[in-house]
């Protein structure tokens, strides 16, 4: 008991000496919150908004159907759209904290203002006749540096924000959006009805499998039924777009115009256009929610404090406030820390962490210990399955495909080569002196010039390609649907070329070089991976027999011996 009214009598005494200031920083930390909901979360907003403007029923869409359909409708709408843009940009620009803001800003502040000047150029285009083909041919865009560098902004914003002032839903929902409509989903279902590229086909079905499983991702958090309908709404759309490449593949195959396919396969996008509207404005209200909530509580706190000082609470009331606060602070709310904590960890949510107390003797603080030794294998745990799962798909010195995942992308390749009638060019590539060079100056030197070889054929090669790495100096190329075997015989000059002019070593005599043997078939006839790269070896064989550095193709053997 005395020990009891010692802490009453220390308590008092305290709370009036520090009654006071304590509520001036209560009153500080308030302003403090205004500020960041004036400033911060303004921004984060203004990005959202930007993604939502550029993309999907937005800047980027509108210009592309512009192209295609050469309506008034989405000329205006493609207008607006871009003066909407163009102010939003301009207030982040205005709002910009720092140098990283401020590029990633101006940089996509270039892309629009090339969109601006392509408008008027598709005006003009339009008026003369030009079929969409043609206009997109002409003034094809690439809005990867514009997608890099909102990514870059959102970073930023997170770095200032904190990670917990925007909500994983929120996140989720703007990666959906973007991959929707940013330089993802529907430019390449448009690029595909316009261009007829295959490879756009296989990109937008890639694309269409992750907004499927961002879907799946947000519906594993805990939503509400219209947020379910919403997805469900996004999903059939992207379902539908989906549906109609059939369609498309076999009116390109026909020779129909980009005009007429269009007519065929116009799909109705009212349904996600709402759904992400839906998605966005739940999230955007639980953020205000929350801050409110916050607000509220401040107040209450600052209220309730002076009251406290002014009125001299009585004793029993603060014996309970202090029974109530340490049982809380001290039980109540580390394990329900620790209990979230897991929650989130078995999500796979490695982020988390359990705060750090002073008091570690008792059960709890043994209970924070065994959590943070958890969460420490766990990341262990995690990390060896990533890296294992990247060593089964990579070569670990190139970073290539090696050749089970050459195996694989393979197959898809091959699949839809042989449906469209394409060819197929497998190039089979052996360093021609390069146990010489490792001999004399080491592996050290070897390793970098098999990583500066990898980079030449990664730069010599488009991204529907393959390169590999298929044994310690062996190396395989395939070629999605080259025009003629001329065009294959020049890639692999140049590849010699580029090898040959490699020197590792200053002033050295000892030269590595590249042989390269190339089989050229219909896709229908190269469905065996093994025996087709066999053909290509047999060609690299005769090309090392003949003096190294060489090129040749099987066809030319085969052509060579039947003349003999």
């Amino acid at each position: 008991m005395m020990c009891l009214s010692a802490m009453i009598a220390i308590f008092l005494v305290y709370t009036f000496a520090n009654g006071r200031s304590f509520t001036g920083y209560v009153s500080d930390l308030d302003k403090q919150w205004d500020s960041y909901q004036g400033h911060r979360n303004e921004k984060t907003r203004l990005r959202s908004e930007l993604i939502s403007r550029l993309g999907y029923d937005g800047l980027i869409h509108h210009y592309d159907n512009f192209i295609l359909r050469k309506t008034e409708s989405y000329k205006i709408k493609a207008w607006i759209s871009y003066g909407i843009v163009s102010s939003t940009l301009d207030k982040l620009i205005g709002m910009a904290d720092t140098y990283g803001e401020r590029t990633s800003l101006q940089d996509i502040k270039s892309t629009v203002l090339a969109i601006g000047e392509n408008l008027k150029y598709v005006e003009q285009e339009i008026e003369k006749g030009t079929d969409a083909k043609d206009i997109l041919s002409s003034i094809d865009m690439d809005y990867f540096s514009t997608t890099r560098s909102l990514k870059n902004l959102g970073h930023v914003l997170s770095s200032q924000l904190g990670s917990n002032k925007e909500t994983e839903e929120d996140k989720t929902v703007i990666r959906m959006i973007a991959v929707m409509g940013l330089d993802g989903f529907i430019q390449s279902y448009k690029r595909y009805v316009i261009l007829g590229d295959p490879i756009e086909e296989i990109k937008t079905r890639e694309y269409g499998e992750k907004i499927k499983a961002i879907a799946a991702e947000y519906l594993n958090y805990d939503v509400s039924f219209g947020e379910k309908l919403a997805i469900e709404d996004i999903l059939t759309v992207v379902n539908t777009y989906l549906s109609k490449l059939e369609k498309i593949n076999s009116m390109l195959a026909a020779g129909a115009s980009a005009e007429e396919i269009d007519m065929e396969v116009k799909v109705d996008d009212t349904k996600a256009i709402r759904g992400f509207s839906l998605l966005q404005a739940v999230n955007q209200g639980e953020i205000e929610q929350s801050g409110k909530k916050v607000e509220e509580l401040i107040a209450f706190i600052i209220q309730k404090h002076s009251n406290y000082v002014n009125q001299y609470a009585a004793f029993l009331l603060m014996i309970i406030l202090l029974f109530n606060y340490f049982s809380f602070q001290l039980v109540i709310k580390p394990i329900e820390r620790i209990s979230h904590s897991l929650l989130l960890l078995s999500e796979g949510k490695m982020e988390i962490s359990v705060e750090e107390k002073s008091l570690r003797v008792n059960e709890i603080g043994k209970m924070q210990d065994a959590f943070n030794v958890f969460k420490k294998h766990e990341a262990q745990r995690l990390k060896v399955e990533k890296e294992l799962k990247q060593l089964a798909r990579t070569d670990p010195l190139t970073g290539l495909s090696n050749r089970n995942e050459l195996n694989r992308r393979y197959s898809d390749i091959i699949r839809i080569a042989k449906r469209k009638n394409e060819k197929i060019a497998i190039l089979a590539l052996d360093l021609d002196n390069f146990k010489t060079v490792n001999d004399t100056y080491g592996h050290a030197v070897g390793d970098e010039f098999l990583e500066e070889v990898s980079e030449i054929l990664v730069n010599e090669t488009r991204d529907s390609d393959i390169v590999a790495r298929i044994g310690g100096d062996e190396f395989a190329i395939v070629l999605y649907a080259p025009e003629q075997e001329e065009d294959v015989q020049i890639l692999a000059r140049r590849v010699i070329k580029r090898v040959s002019d490699l020197n590792m070593i200053d002033d050295s005599a000892i030269r590595a070089g590249v042989s390269i043997g190339i089989c050229f078939d219909e896709a229908r006839n190269c469905q065996n991976l093994k025996k087709t790269l066999s053909r290509a070896d047999r060609a690299l064989y005769n090309a090392k027999e003949s003096g190294k550095n060489k090129v040749i193709s099987i066809n030319a053997l085969i052509a060579s011996a039947s003349a003999i």
